[in-house]
């Protein structure tokens, strides 16, 4: 498993042979730590990440149509390119 042992990899700048060893950031918690590393504000803010723009006010996620909202796929605006 390469959470276990890792994985060689190549740094084309540094120009040398890296390892790279994956922490398991999105897993279910619940801490500030966790909420930081995964740019996740938490449940209380408006926006529900610091790269989308899914939510908005408290009062918007709790109507239908803010909840269904939470629910539907954009695409990426060509501005965030």
């Amino acid at each position: 498993m390469a959470a276990d042992s890792g994985i060689t990899a190549w740094d084309c700048k540094l120009n040398e042979e890296v390892m790279l060893v994956p922490h398991g950031l999105f897993v279910a918690g619940d801490n500030p730590m966790q909420a930081e590393e995964c740019s996740h504000a938490g449940l209380n803010c408006n926006y529900f990440c610091r790269t989308c723009h899914v939510g908005g006010t408290q009062e918007y996620k709790a109507s239908e149509a803010g909840y269904n909202s939470i629910f539907t796929v954009c695409s990426i605006p060509d501005d965030h390119h």
